[in-house]
Parts: C-alpha cells; structure tokens; sequence
C-alpha cells in the first residue's frame, strides 16, 4: 500500500506545496502543459516522498574509507543523493527550468521502483486536469502539517486555495 498510495500522494502534495509559493510556474505550467512532466521529476528529486531505503550489502564495499562488509545493513538516503551539489547547482532549489537529470527518488538499477511509471502517470494525470482547471494556486490561510516519519516525506494536511 505504501508503494502504491502513499509515495505518489505525497509527490503531489509535495508538489502543490512547491506551486503554491510559485505562482510563475503555475503559469508556465498553464502556458506549457508539457512543463508538468519536468515539474514532476524535480519534485521527485528535490522533495522525495522517499527519502530513504535499507539494503543489505551484497559484497565488501569501500564507501568514503570505511568498509561496509557482505551482509552489514545499510541505509541509501535518497533525498540526500537527490541533492548532490557535485551533480546539480543550487541543488537544493526547485526549478522548472532545470534540465531533466537522472535523480534516484525511485531507486537505482535492480532496486529501481516497478511502479514508477505508475506513479509518473498518475501525477501527470492530476496536475494536468487541475492546471487546466485552476487560473491559480496559492498556499493556505495555515501552513500544511508534515508526516511525522524519517522514511515519507509529505503532508497530512496541506491547505492550499485554487483559483
């Protein structure tokens, strides 16, 4: 249910929370539909619904001079790795105009997620239908309440007014 329902509602809410201080991008979005797959991937990096993932090192591994050993548990954070300052510039800022980089918020390799494509479409199918519904979007008269988890990242409740 988690992988399912839970990561792709919290990349929308995630991205209406990032929209909603951005009234530029709104438009944009509204102008150039196809601006909302680009909205949606730097969403997915730069706010990750997931924001880590455990793993079981398979072999030794030497990772920043300590070694892991085959069988030592590890934990991959994600959002970290999606914020890379070596990989993008001002990696911590949302930009729609920011070329599509490979980020990991849906794994990497044999672990990537099977319902990624899923969850692209879903959210492309609601930002679609609301942008081209709502002239506007702004934050709410409170600021939205985040999950109390180190693994989701997202709302419980995210006021927002559409317009």
């Amino acid at each position: 249910m988690i992988a399912g329902n839970e990561t792709t509602t919290n990349l929308l809410g995630n991205l209406l929370n990032r929209l909603a201080s951005a009234p530029d991008d709104w438009a944009a979005m509204r102008a150039d539909p196809a601006l909302i797959e680009r909205a949606i991937e730097e969403s997915l990096r730069v706010d990750s619904p997931a924001q880590m993932v455990m793993r079981r090192a398979k072999e030794d591994a030497l990772v920043g001079g300590r070694t892991i050993e085959a069988g030592e548990m590890v934990m991959v954070y994600l959002a970290s790795a999606n914020r890379d300052p070596d990989k993008w510039s001002e990696a911590a800022d949302f930009e729609l105009a920011r070329e599509r980089e490979r980020h990991l918020a849906f794994g990497h390799g044999v672990h990537t997620c099977i319902g990624a494509p899923l969850a692209r479409m879903e959210a492309k199918a609601a930002m679609s239908a609301l942008v081209a519904r709502f002239a506007t979007l702004k934050p709410g008269a409170a600021p939205g309440t985040r999950l109390l988890t180190g693994i989701l990242f997202g709302f419980r409740a995210l006021p927002v007014v559409f317009g």
